[in-house]
């Protein structure tokens, strides 16, 4: 459960992190345009997941079955304006194919 002065964690299939605030978010109804809340360093790149940072860790499984866990508190706060930190450490055919908050 989000609350409104919550956290957002997103991860790039390419291994970006970032913890964003909801509060920097607007909320939109149907068919309006959303908020950019991730920017992306290549074409390639696109969003995999997002989990609340409620969570104590984040556990990344990659398309090579290599499961990466990350501690929120290692995640740095963002702003929707930049790509976040490249804290996943991938070899040069892995992407992230999933994600999961662990201990909420």
């Amino acid at each position: 459960h989000l609350s409104k002065d919550g956290e957002l964690i997103l991860i790039s299939q390419l291994g970006y992190v970032k913890r964003l605030p909801l509060k920097s978010l607007r909320i939109c109804s149907p068919g309006d345009m959303g908020t950019q809340a991730l920017k992306f360093n290549t074409k390639e790149d696109k969003l995999v997941g997002m989990v609340s940072a409620n969570s104590d860790q984040v556990l990344l499984v990659t398309n090579k079955q290599n499961k990466i866990t990350i501690s929120v508190a290692d995640i740095p706060l963002g702003n929707k304006n930049n790509t976040g930190a490249s804290l996943a450490k991938l070899k040069p055919t892995e992407i992230i194919t999933s994600v999961k908050g662990v201990g909420e």
